[in-house]
């Protein structure tokens, strides 16, 4: 009893973690907590849930979320990418690459928009990069800091439309690429849950977007990327409940292989089937009898007896004289008397 008190305890010990860790992520999940900031999966305030949310109820949009690396999705035409709270550093030392990849997103109708967020790399960070600015050299564009040294500001070209200064620093631009445009931005609030909240500018947002009316929200550049998890699987298809059934399953289980159902043998018994004193004792003991065990000693004695040579032929035949009286109620007395004769040629 003191066992199973034990098992049981650890059963609703396990029990009561798994359920404490469900509430836990699904608490955590709900409110975004789990989630990077300016994800849309996100509820608390430097989320950008409300805004996602906000725009797939709207009539004739139409909202989606990339978990996947650019380039290994194709761009959709007529839509607007949006690739919030990303890092004003990586920006301001971009490779070519990656600008001629969103280069060829937006000249077939994609319009990229880009806020960023953080501070400039620093200069001796800055020195061990190319020389060349790329950003400069191919876009005619570059990230300075503000007067007030607490962001910075873009200066570019005649190519490129300001769309909102902040103390007569530009914080916003736009330029086309063929049938497409990018929109830079030095500051990712506006897109904020917060922002919506206590300072909603609708125009703005409308304005950035472009007038598109399918809204890409990219995931992969915050880290939230897709690798086909279980987590993932079960969150996508809502089979929640289907992993709890297999978490009690799994509990039962347990306690099943940890518990007997049959009822509990004396202190003083011993299995003797269970445990035997040796293999030759267990054979016999699936194979013979107890009534058939006289009957095949004797056969086997008088098949085998001439093979041994280090007995006399008279201690064999009163061997077998003493097997032939065996019975079923006997039998150990006989064998007992027949192993004297065998050890010591007489019984005593």
């Amino acid at each position: 009893m003191r066992n199973s008190g034990w098992k049981w305890l650890v059963v609703l010990l396990l029990g009561a973690t798994a359920c404490a860790v469900i509430l836990l992520f699904q608490v955590s999940v709900e409110g975004g907590a789990a989630f990077p900031h300016y994800s849309s999966l996100r509820a608390e305030p430097s989320g950008v849930k409300a805004l996602h949310d906000a725009l797939a109820k709207l009539d004739g949009y139409r909202v989606e979320r990339s978990f996947k690396k650019l380039e290994m999705t194709r761009p959709v035409r007529d839509s607007a990418l949006l690739l919030l709270g990303d890092h004003a550093a990586d920006w301001q030392l971009m490779d070519q690459r990656t600008l001629e990849g969103l280069e060829r997103r937006m000249v077939i109708g994609q319009r990229v928009v880009v806020s960023m967020e953080g501070r400039l790399a620093p200069p001796l960070f800055a020195e061990q990069k190319p020389k060349v600015d790329v950003l400069n050299k191919r876009w005619h564009l570059r990230l300075e800091s503000a007067s007030d040294k607490q962001g910075f500001r873009f200066v570019g070209d005649g190519s490129w439309t300001v769309l909102r200064k902040l103390k007569d620093e530009v914080v916003a631009v736009e330029k086309p690429f063929g049938a497409g445009s990018i929109v830079l931005l030095a500051d990712s609030f506006v897109f904020t849950n917060e922002a919506l909240r206590d300072k909603r500018d609708t125009a703005f947002l409308l304005r950035v977007l472009g007038g598109k009316k399918t809204v890409i929200f990219d995931e992969q550049h915050l880290g939230t990327e897709q690798h086909g998890s279980i987590g993932q699987l079960l969150r996508r298809y809502h089979l929640e409940a289907a992993a709890l059934v297999l978490i009690v399953l799994a509990l039962l289980f347990f306690w099943r292989s940890s518990s007997s159902f049959l009822p509990r043998r004396p202190a003083d018994y011993v299995d003797h089937a269970a445990t035997p004193p040796d293999a030759l004792s267990n054979l016999v003991r699936r194979n013979v009898s107890a009534s058939a065990a006289a009957g095949v000693s004797a056969d086997l004695w008088n098949k085998s007896a001439s093979l041994l040579t280090t007995i006399s032929p008279a201690r064999r035949a009163l061997v077998a004289k003493e097997l032939e009286q065996a019975t079923e109620k006997n039998l150990l007395a006989v064998w007992r008397r027949a192993h004297e004769i065998v050890r010591k040629g007489h019984v005593t």
